[in-house]
């Protein structure tokens, strides 16, 4: 998203401003079902953020709040092994899939490669 020319902010980090009311807080967990995860949200949507949850657990896109939800189907540390086969260990395959997907929806969303790159850091 900041490459398309968005603020974007990471939980945690000590330069991230407060969330506030119609902001977007964009959740990634195979589960969804960590206390983090579920701590975040409710907080986001306490505040009046609408939460947008990428996940590979199709019973954790539903509430009020949420804008929006992507289900991947993708393996993680929760999945028997009878259920998807892959040989990446627990949520690998779904972490490298949700990087892919959402990768590929900012290069959709963006067409100005030239903005992309303006925004790219330059302190490397």
């Amino acid at each position: 998203c900041m490459h398309s020319g968005k603020k974007v902010y990471v939980i945690g980090e000590t330069i991230s401003p407060a969330i506030r009311e119609n902001d977007v807080c964009i959740l990634i967990s195979g589960s969804a079902k960590t206390n983090a995860i579920r701590h975040i949200r409710k907080l986001a949507e306490n505040i009046g953020a609408t939460t947008f949850l990428v996940t590979a657990n199709k019973e954790a896109l539903t509430g009020d709040s949420l804008l929006s939800g992507l289900w991947i189907n993708a393996a993680t540390k929760h999945t028997l092994q009878s259920d998807m086969k892959t040989i990446q260990p627990l949520g690998n395959q779904f972490d490298q899939m949700a990087h892919i997907i959402l990768d590929a929806a900012i290069i959709d969303s963006t067409n100005d490669i030239t903005t992309m790159i303006e925004n790219h850091t330059n302190m490397e």
